[in-house]
């Protein structure tokens, strides 16, 4: 990082030197490129005093490493705005730009940033973004800290007076992760890891035993948040040490009414064995299960409860898919104007008879409608008819 200061401070100094004047007005903000993406749009405004015609504007492109490149513009639509696209930002690291018309260099330096692709799990930088994570797993979630200041989340539920372990392991040697967990209410922090400059590339855990149950949040971060990329990598996994060998429950959770899948669904059984259902396709596995009786509970915002029992033999996996039914409000059907659970032809009648203005025998529930704006019209009517024609 030092180096790039001084480096940026030099360009500046002897490009100050050779053009006093600027107008070049703007030019395109900072970006940050990942992955395989390489490609940015380049952008400079330029307003020239009266009567200075300008023959040529251009980008020159300053890799981290190696040979600068060269990227002409054009203003095709004459508004003063000289635009290109550059396809080579294959280098990671930070790229220097700066712009010319003519003999005018502009006193604003653009930079691209080209960063390594993100783990699977992202988006999770904030506690809001956790994504869940199986407790007892024999597969280990792997991560990457993909850019400056990366922190990875994840979540899972815990029962009290049991104890937990974080473990963040095969960190690469540029990886120094803190472990931070926060309580169910998403503000209090329990515990965090001890780091410092020789717990780089070294695994790291942190173990305590809760006070409640509830949902758990785990932050992990570089200890240095300015290093970072594909080799800033670790993974990490939950488990209950000393715990006996178990089975296995998985299974998907739908919602009832729209069969579509639901994530977020905190799922626990009476051997406090718990999974939180995935955000992707509502899929949820519970490691190491006890063996014997055992009582499953799915809870989600907005839903009944669901339960169920059952029986497990060791090494043995359970299916149990769970089907969630909205409650309060949510359990009212789109389309559904009079409430009988049923979408149909008279939900049409409804909806045409109050499009026209006329009247009719009944009730209908403004919660119903199908796109939210709390009106009954054309928009019901061509849902139920999809629906009724079994379009949807």
């Amino acid at each position: 990082m030092k180096k790039l200061v001084i480096f940026v401070i030099c360009m500046i100094f002897f490009r100050s030197a050779a053009y006093a004047a600027d107008y070049i007005n703007s030019i395109s903000e900072s970006q940050i490129l990942y992955g395989k993406n390489t490609t940015a749009t380049l952008w400079a405004r330029i307003n020239p005093p009266a009567g200075v015609v300008i023959s040529r504007v251009w980008a020159e492109i300053n890799p981290p490493v190696g040979v600068k490149s060269i990227l002409e513009l054009s203003d095709p639509d004459n508004d003063g705005v000289y635009d290109g696209v550059y396809t080579q930002f294959t280098q990671q690291g930070d790229y220097l730009i700066f712009f010319y018309a003519d003999n005018v260099i502009s006193e604003k330096i653009g930079t691209v940033s080209s960063q390594p692709a993100a783990d699977d799990y992202e988006p999770d930088d904030a506690l809001s973004q956790a994504s869940p994570i199986t407790v007892n797993s024999e597969t280990r979630q792997q991560h990457n800290f993909h850019n400056y200041g990366d922190a990875d989340w994840v979540k899972f539920y815990g029962f009290s007076e049991t104890s937990y372990r974080v473990g963040v392991n095969n960190l690469s040697n540029i990886s120094n992760a803190v472990i931070e967990v926060y309580a169910p209410d998403k503000t209090t922090r329990i515990t965090a890891s001890v780091n410092d400059e020789t717990t780089v590339g070294k695994s790291i855990s942190a173990e305590w035993k809760y006070s409640q149950d509830g949902v758990y949040y785990v932050k992990i971060s570089n200890f240095k948040p300015d290093i970072s990329g594909a080799n800033a990598n670790y993974d990490v996994a939950i488990s209950i040490p000393d715990a006996p060998p178990g089975g296995r429950i998985a299974g998907t959770v739908t919602d009832a009414l729209s069969k579509k899948p639901l994530g977020n669904v905190n799922i626990k059984t009476t051997k406090k064995s718990s999974a939180i259902s995935s955000l992707n396709n509502g899929y949820y596995t519970i490691e190491g299960q006890q063996e014997g009786d055992y009582m499953l509970t799915a809870e989600a915002d907005g839903y009944q409860t669901f339960t169920v029992s059952g029986n497990l033999t060791t090494s043995v996996v359970v299916k149990h898919d769970i089907s969630l039914t909205p409650s309060g409000a949510a359990a009212l059907q789109k389309g559904d104007l009079n409430k009988d659970k049923f979408v149909d032809l008279t939900d049409v009648i409804i909806a045409l008879r109050v499009l026209a203005g006329l009247n009719f025998s009944g009730t209908y529930d403004i919660q119903t409608d199908v796109n939210g704006d709390n009106r009954i019209g054309l928009e019901e009517v061509i849902y139920v008819l999809q629906k009724v024609a079994g379009l949807r």
